[in-house]
């Protein structure tokens, strides 16, 4: 994720149609400078993705492009096993936790995970996908492009080294030094030979590390079907955290709440026309629909066919639109339900918006595999027959995940921001009851469906 990077003065609260060509272009000159054409046989490609995303002033102005995950829509089993021997965790208690462990351990036994992949199983037909800010300058969309790839193969270096030594416990700062090298050399590359050159460095690098690059740039980012597989990750995401669950939950305050009636006619007949709003449910309906276009990218409102007229949500995941984006199709029925449609972030060339919550699924996972391998440590602590060379790495690993997940958790935050900390509280009963958490969620996100 990249943020931080750049003037936020430049920040555009709408992307220009202009300004978004002009940035395509851009980008796909970077895609055909970097991309091997004819990886070497035996290489490992890495297939990447650029397209853009639009999220108005939602996420901070500082955030300026950040890595998708693939979500293979796939359910996975999820045994707290790893790869530790039945014995370790016959002997591990259900009650221990440490540092979000409890709620792992209580439902690890008996729900599914959701298969993400990372980078390195990325493929020609399913790519790994980075989402560029549209709302950024041309040159800055540039070169958050190539700081992306820079970054890509320094931390596959990283990765490299840390598989030869299976310890984590210099895995935060080597990142962080990787990272901050990457920029630096993608800054010194532009400003003495160009970006083009730059672009070309990176390219002639991937294929002396045996990971030829082979990108492409393309809008919009998903189709339905994509938008579809991805809901129930976005709906783990705002579940998850309480900072952005509470930010959402104030932007769903202010659509619903706020809604009013102008116009001319009596005092009566205005407070009964308010009456009906809250008697009606119409502001928790409004509350509901607000939040599933910020969380999965579309939110469906029916109002129902006469003589019934009833309010109805419709799921995102469930609903296909029509060209002019005012009716929907649900599984199994063959007619239209006219809707009232709100997006989250803007997909450029599509009707269908993307979740405000895409830049943290990465981080959730990331966050997921660090709890998994602080879960693995104490169990190999706990064993009375671990080797004392896993004990020793099992140690290192007790006191250097903790700080990793902390270094996670800033990261959200820090692309989260503070827009929205100015805005009213949400009330005790924004949605209806039962509904404050999002459903059907994974519980737990798996990287390839390893456990």
């Amino acid at each position: 994720m990249l943020h931080g990077e750049g003037d936020p003065s430049s920040f555009l609260r709408a992307a220009t149609p202009s300004h978004v060509s002009a940035a395509t272009d851009a980008l796909r000159e970077v895609c055909e400078l970097v991309t091997v054409h004819q990886p070497p046989s035996g290489s490992k490609p890495i297939y990447i993705r650029f397209g853009h995303f639009e999220h108005g002033s939602f996420l901070s102005p500082l955030l300026f492009g950040f890595p998708i995950m693939t979500v293979t829509g796939r359910n996975v089993d999820v045994p707290p096993r790893l790869s530790i021997p039945t014995q370790v965790q016959d002997r591990v208690d259900t009650d221990w936790h440490t540092s979000g462990m409890s709620s792992y351990l209580a439902t690890a036994k008996t729900t599914t995970g959701f298969e993400v992949l990372t980078p390195d199983a990325s493929s020609s037909d399913d790519p790994f996908t980075y989402a560029i800010v549209a709302n950024s300058s041309v040159d800055l969309q540039v070169n958050v492009a190539l700081t992306a790839l820079a970054s890509l193969l320094s931390r596959g270096e990283v990765a490299e080294r840390l598989l030869e030594s299976q310890s984590v416990e210099n895995l935060g700062k080597e990142i962080e030094n990787s990272d901050q090298h990457a920029r630096q050399s993608i800054a010194d590359a532009v400003r003495i030979r160009g970006w083009r050159a730059a672009a070309t460095e990176i390219r002639d690098r991937s294929r002396v590390a045996n990971r030829p690059i082979v990108a492409a740039f393309g809008n919009p980012i998903f189709d339905s079907e994509q938008l579809a597989a991805r809901v129930p990750a976005m709906r783990r995401v705002y579940n998850e955290n309480d900072a952005i669950r509470l930010a959402i939950d104030k932007v769903a305050t202010l659509m619903s709440q706020g809604m009013t009636i102008v116009g001319p006619g009596t005092d009566q007949v205005m407070r009964m026309s308010l009456d009906m709003l809250d008697v009606g449910a119409v502001r928790t309906f409004l509350a509901h629909l607000s939040r599933d276009a910020f969380v999965c990218g579309n939110g469906y409102l029916s109002f129902g066919q006469p003589p019934e007229s009833a309010l109805r949500l419709i799921a995102p995941e469930g609903a296909r639109l029509n060209d002019s984006g005012n009716s929907v199709q649900e599984p199994g029925s063959t007619g239209w339900t006219r809707v009232l449609h709100i997006r989250g972030a803007e997909q450029v060339g599509s009707k269908y918006g993307l979740g405000m919550l895409e830049p943290f699924i990465a981080q959730i996972a990331q966050r997921d595999a660090l709890i998994r391998k602080l879960y693995a440590a104490d169990c190999l602590l706990r064993w009375d027959r671990t080797p004392p060379w896993a004990k020793a790495l099992a140690e290192t690993d007790k006191k250097a995940v903790p700080q990793l997940i902390r270094t996670v958790e800033s990261q959200m935050q820090a692309a989260l921001g503070s827009v929205t900390e100015g805005l009213t509280e949400p009330p005790q009963e924004l949605f209806f009851p039962g509904h404050e958490r999002m459903e059907p969620a994974p519980t737990f996100f798996l990287h390839g469906g390893v456990s």
